[in-house]
């Protein structure tokens, strides 16, 4: 059995389609894991949380990010300005469109997704933080590498941290994947080329991050984990 590992989709719905194709993925042989962040940014968001739900339905793996996060502040606050300021700056404006498409000024939005999007929220609300096998640990942003036992990582850390985690040790005895920051952006803090968005296995060996950029028009990245074999496949964004 295969499993499949995706990260920050962002509302890319025809990339996602595209990969899933590539890969073949075949519900009833390969185990899928999503990572989270799989809205804002990319126009089809709506789209993409409804395939998601579909997989889910269907025994996929799903796992909450940073964006889930900020989307549910700005759900759950209505008339916090500051809670709609910082999820509107990272993106959540397209998200927000795509769900509602254009609303009259004096609707309430929060009010309007809540009553047309139940399942879709409910399934948001309940997505796990991290993803154990005997083997590896699936997250979207990292652990907490002070924790003795990284289960105890905040909920913050596990879908926010970033330099603490990639920078400190990793003591659980597991491979651990992740998402949050593009491959790019990584490679760039180990001196290697930051035009690269493919997966990257940071030098300790016992770290693969996997978000390809798809948020900022680069790729989506699947990384392939077969009979103790790990390889991957990508699509562009503007393919």
């Amino acid at each position: 059995m295969r499993t499949i590992v995706i990260a920050d989709i962002h509302g890319q719905f025809q990339t996602f389609k595209k990969l899933m194709k590539k890969i073949n993925f075949n519900e009833e042989q390969d185990r899928l894991i999503l990572l989270g962040d799989y809205i804002d940014r990319g126009e089809e968001s709506l789209e993409v949380l409804e395939y998601v739900h579909f997989l889910k339905q269907h025994g996929a793996v799903v796992l909450g990010g940073n964006h889930e996060n900020m989307f549910l502040n700005w759900l759950d606050y209505p008339n916090e300005t500051r809670r709609a300021v910082h999820y509107f700056q990272n993106g959540g404006g397209t998200t927000i469109r795509s769900l509602l498409g254009d609303i009259e000024m004096d609707a309430v939005p929060q009010k309007l997704i809540e009553e047309k999007y139940t399942k879709l929220l409910e399934m948001i609300r309940g997505m796990d933080n991290y993803y154990e096998t005997d083997e590896a640990i699936y997250v979207h942003a990292g652990v907490d590498p002070d924790k003795k036992d990284f289960r105890t990582t905040s909920e913050e850390d596990f879908r926010w941290i970033r330099e603490k985690f990639w920078t400190g040790g990793n003591t659980t005895g597991k491979h651990i994947f992740f998402g949050h920051t593009p491959t790019g952006i990584l490679r760039r803090q180990y001196g290697e080329d930051m035009q690269d968005f493919s997966p990257f296995t940071l030098s300790c060996g016992t770290r693969t991050a996997i978000d390809g950029g798809a948020a900022f028009g680069e790729q989506l990245n699947a990384v392939i984990l077969e009979n103790g074999d790990m390889s991957w496949e990508a699509v562009k964004v503007k393919e």
